[in-house]
């Protein structure tokens, strides 16, 4: 339960100095590291799906030698989802079971569990 009370410490200036001071030297970088990260997966995902499924390049049939641009495209895929995977195993890790007591966590479970599902397949 919060109280009007409990709110009133964040407007004190001390506190405000000493979470951007914390925000400035651990967070802020790990924060647009990991935002960065997760935009290059989407729109690695998305450049695959328009090329193997939407032009089907790299399936059966088209003329590409070795089948390389599949190759590639997995590649690329594999490396975008180890980040939010070591991200997600280092929560599980540090927290246990209590990992899936947060709704958002099965998303994010799930998101990596059908993105290896895609590349193996």
């Amino acid at each position: 339960m919060c109280l009007d009370s409990d709110i009133d410490i964040f407007k004190e200036q001390l506190i405000i100095d000493i979470i951007d001071y914390k925000w400035n030297l651990y967070a802020q970088k790990l924060f647009y590291f990991g935002g960065f990260m997760h935009f290059c997966f989407t729109l690695s995902v998305i450049i695959y799906v328009n090329q193997i499924y939407i032009l089907n390049i790299g399936q059966i049939g088209y003329e590409d030698e070795n089948n390389e641009t599949n190759f590639w495209f997995t590649i690329v895929l594999l490396v975008g989802i180890m980040y939010p995977m070591c991200y997600d195993l280092t929560q599980l890790v540090r927290s246990g079971w209590d990992y899936f007591g947060d709704i958002w966590n099965y998303n994010d479970f799930l998101l990596i569990q059908f993105s290896l599902l895609n590349i193996v397949l």
